[in-house]
């Protein structure tokens, strides 16, 4: 399937995209909600009208943000069926880390902030890259790099490759030639003029022919085997919630005997799981493992998402890896004995472990708690007839009700 002219591949189409159109709608929700808390705001500050006016203004940005968002993603749409059937608690975590608007800063950097931080990523990887048939960029955001890159003229076909719809939606309007319009919200803005911005976004031009963009997961994606010339990582690998060698043996997957792997960007992971979180030996070590080995390494500090109407300023230090996939390697994955066998074997039971029983209790208080709510009872009422089922005296229930709903952040 395809939504406006992109295929969108991935193993559960139906899910995936249930997912994003739960996404988007929660992004509608919550600009339109910020907008009615700001002008609750506006109403206290009667005596600043200078206040006063910016508040207006960023409430009236905040909905028509919304308002561009809604056409720019109504293709989504089309899951609307989809996200009522399949349970929330099945969607909620197939993207951990990812929402909606979780990269739209790098809308901005890409086509609106100016040319010095693109212009340093495209200097860094262009030398490394050989110019070779097929470049597929996984994990490419909005796609300027991969846009950079193409209308050099070196590859004769460019895939961009990413799982958010609004950035690969974006991308393939502006390299069309169209402008989109989307307000930038700095985080620290300079002054109050910086508090919302409306970007007219636009590529230098329209992108030259053999370039196309595929929703697809990087550690699951549906190029055949040995079927890429060069694969290109940019800000990809440490953001990924799973261990980087699926990633790894994915891009091994696909590259050709002796075909090249760039791996560009930080490796400031963030997962929980300390086993994840690898240095750059490290990394070269489980590369090795996945099937390549390394041609060169090189480092650099580089600004970073560096808004020019922010008051904040960043540079990190970014790593660029070239590897070499190995001519005779034959991919073969085994299971991990004993690590998730249940997943790898669906007949399997499920463990119901220590952690298993603490989520079950967690979810079943969600329940019992919000199904109490009537719009009439206070938390006092509220404690005084959970207390009891829960082995807890009405004071001690009132405390542990105000911090869990209090946390939900529900306005008046």
């Amino acid at each position: 399937m395809q939504l406006e002219g992109i295929p969108f591949s991935f193993s559960s189409e139906k899910m995936v995209g249930a997912y994003w159109y739960v996404k988007w709608q929660q992004a509608l929700r919550e600009l339109r909600q910020e907008a009615r808390s700001i002008l609750k705001g506006c109403d206290k500050k009667k005596d600043f009208p200078q206040i006063q006016k910016k508040l207006r203004k960023l409430a009236e940005a905040k909905n028509k943000q919304a308002k561009f968002l809604e056409e720019i993603l109504s293709s989504l749409n089309e899951f609307e069926k989809a996200a009522k059937e399949i349970p929330p608690i099945v969607l909620q975590n197939l993207y951990p880390n990812q929402n909606l608007l979780s990269y739209v800063d790098n809308i901005h950097r890409d086509w609106s902030w100016g040319e010095v931080e693109n212009q340093e990523s495209y200097d860094f990887v262009r030398t490394a890259l050989k110019d070779v048939g097929t470049l597929a960029v996984l994990g490419s955001g909005s796609s300027r790099l991969a846009y950079d890159l193409h209308q050099e003229g070196r590859f004769e076909r460019t895939i961009a490759v990413d799982i958010n719809p609004l950035l690969l939606m974006v991308a393939k309007r502006l390299m069309e030639g169209k402008n989109v319009k989307l307000y930038d919200f700095p985080i620290a803005p300079l002054s109050r003029e910086d508090v919302c911005l409306l970007s007219k976004l636009q590529a230098p031009k329209k992108v030259r022919e053999g370039f196309e963009f595929l929703f697809s997961d990087a550690t699951n994606l549906s190029f055949e085997d040995s079927s890429i010339d060069i694969v290109l990582t940019p800000w990809l690998i440490d953001i990924l919630p799973h261990d980087p060698l699926n990633l790894m043996r994915e891009v091994s997957r696909i590259l050709k005997p002796k075909g090249q792997w760039v791996l560009f960007g930080p490796l400031g992971f963030g997962y929980q799981n300390p086993e994840y979180h690898l240095s750059p030996e490290e990394l070269e070590e489980v590369a090795i493992e996945a099937g390549f080995q390394i041609e060169k390494k090189s480092q650099k500090e580089m600004q970073y998402m560096n808004n020019p109407h922010s008051q904040h300023s960043r540079r990190e230090n970014l790593f660029l890896f070239e590897f070499t996939k190995k001519e005779n390697f034959s991919l073969e994955i085994e299971k991990e004995e004993g690590k998730l066998s249940w997943a790898q074997d669906t007949s399997k039971a499920i463990p119901l472990n220590e952690k298993v029983k603490l989520l079950k209790q967690t979810h079943q208080t969600y329940h019992m708690v919000l199904s109490e709510i009537d719009g009439v009872t206070p938390i006092k009422g509220l404690a005084q007839k959970l207390g009891p089922r829960w082995g807890l005296a009405p004071e001690e229930a009132e405390v542990s009700l105000k911090n869990f709903l209090t946390s939900l952040d529900i306005d008046d």
